[in-house]
């Protein structure tokens, strides 16, 4: 899911809904089209994400990098650098 990205501990919050939707393409011989019928506690889980989606923020990395890699490349050589470690060719 697209959501996994910005949203702390996303699986946990659409892991009931995988298991709905799991069992009802099993119900339904993988028809997506088919009716389902959700209860209350996946009803809150939708109007959760509909209501808080917009709020939420997560880093992509949890610490400061290490390193830094530049590259380039074009037609005519590449390069990369590593601090003031450089190499490049033709």
């Amino acid at each position: 899911m697209a959501a996994d990205q910005e949203v702390e501990l996303a699986p946990l919050r659409y892991k009931c809904l995988e298991i709905i939707r799991n069992r009802e393409l099993a119900c339904n011989y993988g028809n997506y089209l088919s009716e389902v019928s959700l209860d209350s506690h996946a009803l809150g889980i939708i109007k959760w994400w509909v209501y808080n989606i917009d709020s939420q923020t997560k880093s992509l990395r949890s610490s400061p990098p290490l390193f830094e890699l530049f590259a380039d490349a074009s037609l005519t050589g590449s390069g990369a650098s590593v601090g003031p470690s450089k190499t490049g060719g033709h």
